[in-house]
């Protein structure tokens, strides 16, 4: 596939971002080689004295893809690749004439060399040179460094040519009140359709990168983490995936609600993503494209598991409709229910509490193992009988009187009202919708589910507590368009588990419980304690989660 790059940038930013651009900073790693942008030679990664950019793209948008006879697939250039440049011819009369568009055909390379030009990049990390195809060895060093590569520099450039301006009167500032502009706005409806936000080296990528400067055909924006000092726009970049190594607060749920659905040329790519995202992996298993990818998956999640139990927070994937909201990758890795493959996982950050009898363990064959107490539920499906497009108007509906600060008062409204507000309650604390509720002993008040199962009328409740910390995000400058962090809220989850059928004490993980919200931080340990007192009663014993 051969792309096009527009010289003519329009920025899409609310706020002019290019002070920040060209004074934005990287860490202290150097790569091997990095390319001089000036000559475009591949030179030692020492000489970038004052940093270096990284360049995150889709390989099949560099050119023409071909199968060769062993199987593998190469990239070949012609130089179809198209910059394009509007320019002004001066008249006779001394005025300027009617601009004009002048199109040249170029290599990817030249198109890459007049972007670093244009955005004063003088030195890039392009993975294609400066990792050497040929020496194994060398490319298994650097591949393994990817997370060092793009968290130390300066900012990623991000080349998304799917990204492409639909009016101008879109770029009219505050016409968008969360974007910014509606420019804005359609260029992250553009990038999550995109090639590049499909691909898995690109989700590692982005997720080291401490910001990133997207370049469309012919519009640019600039993104940094809202964790950071400075407001910026809230999206999906800024809010969830940018900077995440570098962030005070991360789980592995996070990553894996983006992981479990990127596609990779290769299988075992997907491991080395994984791997650069949580990097103290490199140090407990081999990596290796000599190893078989399911054993190298097998072995990715057993270590996650043994100190990160968020694994086990996960929901539907189906929308109010019962479509799915996107199909997962994993699928042909054999992974046991436990690491959430057949569903999504809460994209936020979970802290984990438990009450175990002994510790838990995960055996050869990928079983979970947990001694504890347990409570069994009693749970109703939501019914779905009605036009989704009307739930989805409201829960709409809901969510604003929600965002006012006009909930409902539960001890008075009817059990529809009450059933749709924890819906939505559903929807904004775990990003999945409520597939089922619970109501009466072992817990006082009603409860919404999100289960991966249908036929489901009775469900386990093991003591595990998720506790999500929820970011408060306010307006910087008196609009939405600019917000930062001011503070958090708090809601709790439990994972939930159904018997298999024929196999005693054999269980599958389906979802989770969602167990409240409160305005302030309450020690989960003590929220804990307080659950497993009503789970007593039925006695503890072994769950062998497949």
């Amino acid at each position: 596939m051969y792309i096009k790059y527009c010289r003519d940038q329009r920025e899409a930013d609310p706020v002019n971002t290019t002070h920040y651009r060209l004074n934005a900073t990287g860490g202290n790693y150097r790569p091997t080689y990095l390319i001089r942008t000036a000559d475009w030679k591949r030179v030692p990664g020492a000489e970038a004295k004052n940093g270096y950019c990284t360049l995150s793209y889709c390989w099949e948008q560099s050119g023409r893809i071909v199968r060769k006879a062993n199987g593998e697939y190469e990239c070949i250039d012609n130089g179809f690749h198209q910059i394009v440049q509007t320019v002004r011819k001066h008249s006779s009369t001394g005025f300027w004439c009617r601009k004009k568009k002048v199109i040249k055909q170029v290599t990817y390379e030249c198109l890459l060399q007049q972007l670093c030009k244009d955005f004063q990049i003088d030195y890039l990390w392009y993975d294609k040179i400066c990792i050497d195809q040929s020496n194994k060895q060398a490319k298994y060093k650097e591949l393994k460094q990817m997370y060092l590569i793009y968290g130390n520099a300066r900012y990623t450039v991000a080349l998304v040519p799917e990204m492409k301006i639909h009016h101008l009167r879109d770029f009219k500032n505050d016409s968008n009140v969360v974007a910014g502009t509606n420019a804005r706005d359609w260029a992250l409806d553009d990038i999550c359709y995109s090639l590049w936000f499909k691909r898995s080296w690109t989700l590692e990528e982005v997720m080291m990168s401490r910001r990133i400067l997207v370049v469309g055909t012919d519009v640019t924006f600039w993104q940094h983490s809202l964790y950071s000092k400075i407001p910026t726009t809230y999206d999906i970049l800024s809010g969830d995936l940018l900077d995440f190594n570098n962030r005070k607060h991360k789980s592995a749920n996070q990553a894996l609600s983006e992981a479990h659905f990127r596609t990779s040329t290769r299988q075992h790519d997907k491991v080395f993503v994984l791997a650069n995202i949580f990097p103290d992996m490199f140090d407990r298993m081999e990596i290796s494209y000599d190893i078989d990818p399911q054993t190298m998956f097998h072995t990715f999640y057993q270590n996650i598991i043994a100190s990160d139990l968020s694994l086990l927070c996960f929901g539907s994937i189906l929308d109010v409709s019962k479509t799915p909201t996107n199909k997962s990758t994993m699928l042909d890795h054999n992974l046991p229910s436990w690491t959430g493959i057949g569903g999504l996982h809460v994209p936020y950050h979970m802290t984990t509490a438990t009450s175990f009898q002994a510790p838990y363990m995960v055996d050869d064959n990928m079983h979970l193992h947990i001694v504890s107490t347990y409570c069994t539920l009693p749970i109703e499906q939501y019914d779905n009988s009605s036009d989704p497009d009307e739930i989805d108007a409201q829960m709409d509906a809901v969510h604003d009187a929600l965002f006012k600060g006009q909930a409902v008062d539960r001890n008075k409204a009817d059990e529809d009202t009450i059933l749709l507000e924890m819906r939505c309650d559903m929807d904004a604390f775990a990003n999945c919708q409520a597939t089922h509720y619970h109501r009466g002993n072992p817990f006082a008040n009603s409860r919404p589910l999100s289960l991966t199962v249908e036929d489901c009328k009775e469900c386990i409740i093991l003591p595990i507590l998720f506790t999500n910390k929820y970011a408060i995000i306010r307006a910087h400058d008196g609009a939405i368009r600019t917000a930062r962090v001011t503070g958090y809220k708090y809601s709790y989850f439990m994972p939930v588990f159904k018997k298999c059928s024929g196999r005693s004490g054999h269980y599958k993980g389906i979802g989770i419980y969602f167990y409240g919200e409160r305005p302030d931080y309450d020690d989960p340990n003590v929220i804990l304690e307080a659950i497993v007192k009503d789970m007593v009663s039925y006695g503890s014993e072994e769950f062998i989660i497949e």
